[in-house]
């Protein structure tokens, strides 16, 4: 989860830096903001998993935090998009860093080399 969460705050800096230089602040900033609401919304999303699978605890808690999310991930974007400040195409792009990051975080994080079985190749 760790080199997930790594890989995926890379990818938003790297988007970033790369729009506000070729696109201009105004983007730049709606990147950092779609970034910042997409990997905090793939932590508290992951932290609900865990504890709705029984690797946690506090599962009804963890249900009532599930909600408010929506709701403040609904309104806050639809308060952000109004007001006018940042891009919204810039924060889909930050939001698109998403996936980058979970593939590179997950490729980071698999094991190397063999994880069950003996070592038969099956080769005779």
């Amino acid at each position: 989860m760790r080199s997930v969460a790594i890989a995926i705050a890379a990818s938003v800096v790297v988007l970033a830096v790369a729009c506000t230089v070729t696109k201009g602040g105004r983007f730049g900033f709606g990147v950092v903001v779609g970034g910042v609401i997409g990997f905090t919304n793939f932590l508290v999303l992951a932290k609900i998993l865990e504890s709705m699978t029984g690797k946690g605890n506090g599962a009804a808690f963890w249900g009532l935090v599930y909600v408010m999310k929506i709701v403040l991930l609904f309104g806050g974007i639809a308060l952000l998009l109004h007001s006018g400040l940042l891009s919204g195409v810039g924060m889909l792009v930050g939001f698109a860093a998403l996936a980058p990051g979970i593939v590179l975080g997950g490729l980071l994080a698999s094991p190397s080399g063999p994880t069950h079985g003996n070592d038969d190749t099956g080769t005779r």
